[in-house]
C-alpha cells in the first residue's frame, strides 16, 4: 500500500525487506518478511485494483456524479470514467475510478453508449447521477449535440457542473495573467521612477 499511495518505484521493495530485518533484529515477523519488486507488483496491480474497484461500485448506491474525457491517442483512443461519491466509511466524497473504454469513433452515441453500457456492467442506478462533468469539446457539450445532450434525455434533472479540471486551469491562466500584468505595471512604474530620480541620471 505505502509504495502505491506514494507512486513509487517498484524496486524499493526490493530494499524494504532487508531495511525491516535490520530495524526490528528482535521480530522474528521482520526477519521473515519477503515482498521484493515481484511480489509487490502483482499485489498492486493484481490484488489491490480489485479489492477497491468493488468498494468504489458499493459505495456508488449513494448519489455519484460523473467525470468523463476521452484521450487523443493516435493509436487506441480510451474514454475515463470517474465518479465522485460521498464514502460513508470515510465521511467524505472522493473520487474514484470506474472505467476505460476503448471508443476509437469518438462521436457522441459511441461515447454515450460506453458510458451505459459501463454503468449497466456494474448494475448502477442512472438515476442516481445528480450531476455531470465533462471537457468542454463540441463532442460532450455542444450547443445542438453532444454526449451531455443524450444524457439529459434519460435523466433531465442532472447538473451540468463542467469539468472542475478545465475549470481550475482557466482560473489559474486568468490569474496568471492579471498577475503578470499587475506585475508589469509595477516594475514600469519602478524603473520610471528610478529613471526621473537626479540619483540616477
Amino acid at each position: 500500500m505505502f509504495v502505491a499511495k506514494h507512486n513509487l518505484a517498484f524496486l524499493n521493495s526490493e530494499h524494504a525487506s532487508k531495511l525491516f530485518a535490520q530495524m526490528f533484529p528482535d521480530s522474528e515477523t521482520a526477519r521473515k518478511f519477503a515482498c521484493g519488486r515481484t511480489k509487490t507488483t502483482a499485489i498492486v496491480k493484481e490484488a489491490l485494483p480489485p479489492y477497491y474497484h468493488a468498494k468504489a461500485i458499493n459505495s456508488m448506491s449513494n448519489p455519484f456524479s460523473i467525470l468523463m474525457d476521452e484521450s487523443n491517442d493516435k493509436q487506441d483512443k480510451s474514454c475515463i470514467i470517474l465518479v465522485r461519491v460521498l464514502d460513508a466509511e470515510l465521511g467524505n466524497v472522493k473520487t474514484k475510478f470506474l472505467d476505460m473504454p476503448e471508443v476509437n469513433i469518438g462521436t457522441e452515441k459511441n461515447l454515450y453508449s460506453a458510458l451505459r453500457e459501463s454503468l449497466g456492467r456494474y448494475n448502477l442506478d442512472f438515476s442516481k447521477a445528480i450531476a455531470f462533468m465533462p471537457d468542454t469539446t463540441n463532442v460532450m457539450k455542444g450547443a445542438r449535440s453532444g454526449v451531455q445532450k443524450l444524457i439529459k434525455r434519460d435523466n433531465p434533472h442532472l447538473y451540468d457542473a463542467g469539468c472542475i479540471c478545465h475549470l481550475a486551469d482557466l482560473c489559474v491562466k486568468a490569474g496568471m495573467i492579471i498577475t503578470f500584468n499587475t506585475a508589469a505595471k509595477e516594475i514600469n512604474i519602478f524603473l520610471i521612477c528610478g529613471l526621473m530620480n537626479p540619483k540616477f541620471s
